[in-house]
């Protein structure tokens, strides 16, 4: 029989972003959206597909996962890109959000070198994932009514 795949679950972040003065003065033609998004934070959008959840440890407030973190945000220095072009951190400038996971415990990053590819060469729209193995922390964890406790499993992002 068929299992349905697991859903995908959003969420949005604001990170800081600092523009140099040489980018400031570099004016060129871009739509009032993309303008927005150089000053101030950045908002990036956060989804998630969760593989495996298991392990679920009262003792040391732990539980294992199998997560996918997909990130998309707008940089406007890539209008005009091609659609799933790679973007290079290091010699193009591209900003990056650099996310912590806050409540791990030992988790590993399956993905070695993520990959930035354009989303939308009109916006400048950019993407990138990142997946996750191991075990994280559980804030809060309420045993009053053990052994039919519900223990409610996050997964705690900040920017770095």
């Amino acid at each position: 029989f068929l299992t349905p795949s697991p859903p995908v679950f959003t969420c949005c972040i604001a990170m800081e972003v600092k523009i140099e003065k040489a980018e400031k003065s570099e004016k060129s033609e871009k739509p009032e959206k993309a303008e927005k998004a150089e000053k101030g934070p950045r908002f990036v959008d956060v989804s998630y597909k969760i593989n495996c959840i298991s392990h679920i440890d009262s003792v040391t407030s732990t539980y294992y996962i199998d997560v996918k973190l997909f990130f998309h945000w707008i940089d406007p220095k890539f209008i005009g890109r091609k659609k799933n072009e790679s973007v290079d951190i290091k010699t193009e400038g591209a900003w990056n959000p650099d996310i912590v996971v806050t409540n791990e415990h030992q988790l590993t990053s399956v993905d070695q070198h993520r990959d930035i590819k354009v989303n939308n060469s009109a916006t400048g729209e950019l993407k990138s994932s990142n997946q996750y193995r191991g075990t994280l922390f559980i804030n809060n964890m309420d045993l009053a009514t053990f052994p039919v406790d519900c223990q409610n499993l996050q997964i705690c992002l900040k920017p770095y």
